[in-house]
């Protein structure tokens, strides 16, 4: 290795040294001073900040990955036969529950569209509620501008984890319905041998494309080890804390000085658009409450527009049931994946001709 790489990989090491540190003290302050959800939430509002000061902050290479696939493993232990056959029997109102969803957010991009300057792509895939980096790329090829939806999706995130988890955790009774309940003691040989089988079968969706690869395959490999009556193992709390912590770092490196460049037009119409969001999850949550009968916390993370592994993190630290929350969001992730393309090319043929031109013209000029 040449001097140049050397010093490349000292630089390398060091940010990423600094930036795990100063999540894992902003958790553990977090996690002293008794607040909700430590590992996660103080992480990733600790190296945002830091980002967005330009501070050079670095994930940790697969971290994000790992991270996903132990918290994935976690909760999949919970799904035994008997939680799915619950599950089955909500299926219709969580399908409801994605269709509103995508309509509210459709809603919500036209008016970002008319409103604030985006272009029609852009505005579309920054508010489907799908993962960051597929939105990103459906909507590069339509014409979006890749880095806006990507800034959107992140900052989607960021917001519902911040205000939906104190809020939860003030509705949600601690000790009820508990996440640990059932589960075995830790066994290290099996839990190994069940994490290798996690890591894997990630490794393999992965290759295929598939979205939030490796927090479904952790959630697979445990629900199978569930299902099938393996040897089971719980999962230590400190590896889920450290999954965690590996999470909240990673989303935080993604807000850089370039959202801040990117003008107060954008932050401003971001967070208008996160309120929206937030508030159409709210509204479909209390709904399928009333609908259905069951707690108001439970399915108000159960619709928030959050991410899969953030909401279910949130359940599993509260003591609500992970597999109501992780049930919701799979069908709704799964009907916006397959979905936001078609409607969109449907959106688009039946547009005013001037809007289409945004279709045919290339990319949506970035928002700036």
């Amino acid at each position: 290795m040449n001097g140049v790489g050397a010093r490349r990989l000292t630089r390398d090491a060091v940010q990423i040294g600094g930036t795990v540190l100063a999540g894992l003290a902003a958790a553990l302050l977090a996690d002293a001073g008794g607040l909700p959800l430590p590992w996660l939430l103080a992480p990733l509002l600790t190296v945002g900040a830091m980002s967005l000061a330009g501070a050079p902050t670095a994930a940790v290479p697969f971290g994000r990955r790992v991270g996903q696939a132990v918290i994935g493993t976690a909760i999949g232990l919970y799904l035994n036969p008997g939680v799915v056959e619950e599950m089955l029997a909500l299926l219709p109102v969580m399908m409801a529950v994605a269709g509103l969803s995508i309509a509210i957010s459709i809603a919500i991009a036209a008016l970002a569209a008319a409103r604030a300057g985006f272009g029609l792509a852009t505005a579309y895939f920054a508010c489907m509620p799908g993962g960051v980096a597929e939105m990103a790329g459906l909507g590069r090829q339509y014409g979006a501008d890749e880095a806006t939806v990507a800034i959107l999706q992140s900052l989607r995130i960021a917001v519902v984890v911040t205000v939906m988890a104190p809020a939860v955790a003030l509705l949600a009774e601690h000790g009820r319905g508990g996440a640990a309940a059932g589960l075995p003691d830790v066994h290290w040989p099996e839990l190994v041998v069940l994490l290798s089988a996690a890591g894997l079968l990630s490794a393999l969706l992965e290759r295929f494309s598939v979205p939030n690869a490796w927090m479904l395959g952790g959630l697979a490999s445990g629900a199978a080890t569930a299902a099938l009556a393996l040897p089971l193992s719980g999962m230590p709390g400190v590896l889920v804390s450290a999954g965690q912590l590996l999470v909240g770092c990673a989303l935080g490196t993604r807000f850089k000085p370039d959202l801040m460049r990117g003008g107060a037009r954008l932050a401003a119409t971001g967070l208008l658009i996160m309120a929206g969001l937030l508030l159409g999850g709210i509204v479909l949550g209390l709904a399928a409450a009333a609908l259905t009968g069951m707690a108001p916390a439970v399915l108000l993370l159960a619709t928030a527009p959050g991410g899969i592994t953030e909401m279910s993190i949130t359940a599993k630290v509260v003591g609500l049931p992970v597999a109501t929350v992780v049930a919701f969001h799979l069908v709704r992730i799964v009907t916006v994946v397959l979905a936001s393309a078609p409607l969109y090319r449907l959106l688009m043929r039946i547009r005013p001709a001037g809007d289409r031109r945004l279709h045919r013209g290339g990319p949506d000029a970035p928002h700036r």
